[in-house]
């Protein structure tokens, strides 16, 4: 127990360390009393850090160490923090420069870049307005040589349809013979008798003019196409019309020239390519008038002139009409002249 007491209980009594003090405390306290407590303790200055050399004193020796020594104790103070204050401000210096030296730095590879970037779009801006000199200059051609083409090709045409024409009368003869025509007038007179015995025919014109002089019959050829019937032809749905006759008016053209064959034929137009009905009268010399109708037989149309016709092609054609099963039946006169061509059907 006694062993215990001295050695391990924590709360028996030992004696302070510190020779000059008699005091016996805690076993438990006894670190507290050493550090802190203990009058004859030995501490450090508090002015050690800023430069005071005083060795260690017991408490009360250094309060009176301080209390002697305060102006000192100020003067390291002041020097001390004069000291940190000229190391924060090289530091901050230091620090600036560095700043400043990066910024600087990136300032010039800012301005490397804008003067890089200039010089490229310059350099771009000025290989765009060569671009559109290059192509304005190049159209420019192209618009002179279009010009200059179209001025030659203007030119070639007419001297292309001078020669056509002046050959052609030179060197072309009829491709008819006078034994054709005469058939041609036969079937157109059959024609108009079918016409008037069925009171249905129809006529197609391209371009139709007047034909006055046997010496304009040099041959040429027909440069329009005929139209295909099948298109067009078979689905007419023409109204039986019957033949009416003028007699006085048919007085005044026997006067002239005797009446072969007189009648309505549908007739299309050149420009709508619309059908109608118009009196055609064929005489004896060949030419085929036709008017408004019968009434006005004093105005003239147009006139065609079967002697100049060149070729005949005649092709028959039959079809069914929807409305019935009566199976009308085609007769297709194509006749050439030697600047248009004509279209006759005759049902």
């Amino acid at each position: 127990m006694k062993q215990h007491m001295e050695t391990e209980c924590m709360n028996g009594s030992v004696p302070c360390p510190n020779r000059r003090c008699n005091q016996k405390i805690a076993r438990k306290n006894a670190s507290n009393h050493v550090s802190h407590e203990c009058a004859y303790r030995l501490v450090e200055c508090s002015y050690l850090k800023y430069g005071c050399t005083q060795e260690l004193l017991i408490p009360a020796e250094m309060q009176r160490h301080e209390e002697l020594n305060m102006s000192e104790h100020l003067n390291l103070r002041m020097d001390f923090l004069d000291r940190k204050n000229e190391e924060m401000l090289n530091d901050l210096k230091k620090q600036s420069d560095k700043i400043n030296i990066k910024q600087h730095s990136r300032i010039i590879a800012l301005e490397r870049s804008k003067r890089r970037t200039k010089r490229k779009r310059a350099s771009i801006a000025h290989a765009l307005r060569q671009v559109q000199s290059d192509l304005q200059s190049h159209k420019n051609t192209l618009s002179h040589d279009i010009e200059a083409l179209e001025t030659k090709y203007n030119e070639l045409k007419g001297l292309y349809m001078q020669l056509k024409i002046s050959t052609k009368q030179h060197t072309l003869t009829p491709i008819i013979s006078h034994d054709q025509i005469q058939t041609l007038t036969s079937a157109a007179m059959n024609s108009l008798d079918t016409g008037a015995e069925h009171k249905d025919v129809v006529v197609s014109t391209e371009n139709s003019t007047n034909l006055t002089s046997d010496k304009e019959s040099t041959i040429l050829k027909a440069d329009e196409k005929i139209k295909d019937y099948n298109s067009s032809g078979p689905e007419l749905d023409i109204e039986t019309d019957a033949s009416v006759e003028c007699e006085t008016c048919k007085e005044d053209i026997q006067n002239k020239c005797k009446v072969v064959k007189q009648g309505y034929l549908e007739k299309q137009g050149h420009k709508f390519r619309t059908w109608r009905k118009r009196f055609f009268i064929l005489m004896d010399d060949g030419s085929l008038i036709y008017h408004h109708n019968h009434k006005r037989l004093d105005r003239v149309i147009g006139q065609l002139n079967i002697g100049h016709v060149i070729d005949i092609k005649i092709v028959r054609f039959s079809s069914k009409k929807s409305h019935g099963c009566v199976c009308v039946c085609f007769s297709f006169f194509n006749l050439f002249f030697p600047t248009l061509s004509f279209f006759f059907i005759v049902h």
